[in-house]
């Protein structure tokens, strides 16, 4: 009879020493998903100026991943203006916006890890 309460006291204490690791572990996943979802939103900053744009559009791009930075450019109704981005250098990019009808439209910028979009008003 002792010999099986000793048992029932080992497995007991072995599945309490498991819920318990089990706890921690999740904790720490939590907390490293969290620290991820933190640095992905503080990773892509995105600036328009000036703002209307009468001849050019300059996009600051504060990136970590500013090599694989792309541009697109919508007009309201979702069309693609083709543009060519000139690289002005520190993350920043000049777009001809000079053919452009009055309007509003989006720039949208996606690297890595984030895609953002802007509004803009071409005058």
């Amino acid at each position: 009879m002792r010999q099986h309460r000793l048992y029932i006291s080992i497995l007991f204490f072995c599945f309490v020493l498991t819920v318990q690791a089990q706890d921690v572990n999740d904790q720490n996943v939590e907390a490293q998903e969290v620290s991820v979802r933190e640095n992905l939103v503080q990773e892509t900053t995105v600036e328009l100026y000036p703002n209307p744009a009468v001849d050019f559009l300059v996009v600051q791009v504060s990136s970590e991943s500013l090599d694989n930075v792309k541009f697109e450019i919508r007009s309201l109704l979702g069309t693609q203006m083709l543009v060519t981005p000139e690289i002005l250098g520190d993350g920043r990019y000049r777009f001809p916006v000079k053919d452009f009808a009055t309007g509003y439209y989006f720039v949208v910028v996606e690297d890595e890890t984030t895609k953002k979009a802007q509004r803009f008003l071409k005058r």
